[in-house]
């Protein structure tokens, strides 16, 4: 069960916040409360009552299933791009969530559709979407029919989340490589995938191959604040087409000058392999690897930009991917474990800015509390580079009957030294603030 979570919307006008990730939810439903007491109230009796017949009758259905909503808190503690001209709060409902499984004799099917609170009102902070490229705050996060005959045979096909590197940090917030599209990122392809252990568990080995027609739109990218040059309005000119591949960290979703989003993946193929030593009872050693290679269309559309005899000009290129993985696992000691984990991906080819990635990270469980510390950074290779870094300090708790609360710190910085204006009026060739918040977040799951 991974307890972690995805980036809310950026708002941008006045006050510009980025909001935290949506993990992958639970794949269960949490155990059941302790039975009531007999001091309890007549009231607590009934209420436990019908939450029981309630679970009888889901218990009944012919598929599973499963919901959840994220409160969330998010408090600038400092003026930052984010948040350049106050330090404002807000409280929302960041996202609910329903899903749904079915499974008959291998086969099966898996459903999630994700919800955000507000309306269709257009750019700034009156947008709930959870990005400004998103059509709608409905979507599905995950559709997909399988075929299990095993558990080292699992062949899944329709919106599936790609698997590249270490698959997520249980951050809240996010990671570097999240913000510019390359985890928590569901597309539309076949995935081919499974997991097997030998030697009485001793070693265990996990794959996956995977091929995505084209992107779905609705990964947690970001390029508010990271953008290079103007807004890429395509001509033809061998200028015009430099710039759209590097103006944005992510293509899909880079849009034009207009606001119209004009870049999604194609044909993409990814393959990940990963070996698991259990040499001893308390202590496992996971090491991976992992790549990818797509292609980008870029396609104007716009009218006010592109001449009417010229038609749609379009753009399409390649990029690739290459990663490492490891991560040790110790414990449990009476209760306590340890988990350490590091990343490196090299991203390259014209498609897409030349780019080094980083993450790593350490987190301490002991019951139902976690203490957890994520780091991520990019570099990436322009002239001169862009450097950024991600510091995240977390605590979680299980409170127990699906409910947990979360309490996250981030520390976002950017270098560029081409000079960046500052909402101080002051221009900085050195690292500065992109976000400094405290973020809070209360789960349930069902």
């Amino acid at each position: 069960m991974r307890s972690a979570i995805i980036v809310a919307a950026l708002l941008v006008g006045s006050v510009v916040s980025a909001q935290g990730t949506a993990p992958p939810t639970p794949d269960a439903a949490p155990p059941q409360g302790p039975a009531p007491q007999a001091e309890l109230s007549e009231m607590k009796s009934k209420l436990r009552t019908m939450y029981d017949e309630f679970r009888d009758l889901k218990n009944r259905l012919p598929f599973t299933l499963g919901a959840g909503v994220y409160l969330f808190y998010y408090q600038p503690v400092d003026n930052t791009i984010f948040a350049p001209t106050d330090k404002n709060g807000y409280f929302q409902v960041y996202a609910f969530y329903l899903k749904l499984d079915s499974e008959w004799h291998g086969f099966g099917g898996h459903t999630e559709i994700r919800m955000r609170d507000g309306g269709h009102v257009g750019a700034g902070g009156a947008n709930q979407y959870l990005r400004s490229f998103f059509t709608s705050n409905i979507w599905f996060q995950e559709i997909y029919a399988y075929y299990k005959p095993w558990s080292i045979l699992n062949v899944k096909a329709g919106k599936v989340y790609r698997k590249v590197g270490i698959f997520w940090d249980d951050s809240f917030f996010g990671n570097l490589q999240y913000f510019d599209g390359n985890k928590l990122v569901p597309d539309w392809g076949v995935s081919v995938e499974g997991d097997r252990d030998f030697l009485g568990g001793k070693v265990g080995l996990e794959y996956s191959l995977q091929y995505f027609y084209n992107s779905s739109g609705t990964n947690g990218s970001l390029d508010y604040g990271r953008t290079l040059g103007t807004a890429p309005d395509l001509d033809g000119s061998a200028a015009a087409v430099a710039n759209s591949r590097t103006y944005s960290p992510s293509a899909v979703g880079e849009t034009d000058s207009t606001g119209n989003r004009i870049g999604q993946l194609k044909h993409a193929i990814d393959a990940r392999v990963a070996l698991t030593l259990k040499p001893v009872k308390r202590l496992y050693v996971t090491v991976g690897a992992s790549g990818l290679n797509s292609r980008i269309l870029r396609v104007f559309k716009n009218a006010s930009l592109v001449p009417a005899t010229a038609g749609n000009l379009s753009d399409e290129s390649q990029f690739s991917q290459v990663a490492a993985e490891l991560t040790v696992g110790v414990g449990p000691f009476h209760g306590v474990a340890l988990r350490f984990q590091g990343e490196y991906l090299r991203q390259f080819g014209p498609g897409m800015r030349d780019a080094d990635y980083l993450l790593a990270g350490a987190k301490l469980t002991w019951k139902s509390l976690a203490v957890y510390l994520n780091n991520s950074y990019v570099r990436y290779s322009l002239s001169p580079a862009i450097q950024e870094y991600i510091i995240q300090p977390g605590i979680s708790y299980a409170i127990g009957g699906g409910l947990a609360a979360l309490i996250e710190y981030d520390e976002w910085q950017r270098k560029d030294p081409r000079g960046v204006s500052l909402w101080t009026g002051a221009t900085s060739t050195d690292f500065y603030a992109i976000d400094r918040s405290l973020n809070v977040v209360l789960a349930y799951s069902y």
